[in-house]
């Protein structure tokens, strides 16, 4: 009787000493879990920064091209008026 009782207790302890570490192996999944998400976090900071840079640059581009055009459109129209006074005289 008491080796059954021995090998019961040797049985809680066991059930007791995989649940402590089962517990710590699920602690570690966690913390890695938490390093990830801030991790991913982290990248996709970073990636949202970048193309609101890229749409900063963009939309800087885009208004020098803008310019560029209109300069030109005026340039022509100007030789359209010198051209048409010199026909006109």
């Amino acid at each position: 009787m008491q080796m059954h009782q021995e090998d019961n207790e040797t049985k809680v302890l066991i059930a007791q000493i995989n649940g402590i570490a089962e517990a710590q192996r699920m602690s570690i999944i966690n913390r890695d879990a938490e390093q990830d998400k801030e991790y991913d976090r982290l990248v996709l900071d970073e990636k949202a920064r970048e193309f609101e840079e890229n749409l900063r640059l963009n939309d800087k581009k885009l208004d020098l091209e803008k310019q560029k055009h209109e300069d030109a459109v005026r340039l022509k129209e100007k030789e359209i008026v010198q051209k048409s006074k010199t026909v006109h005289k």
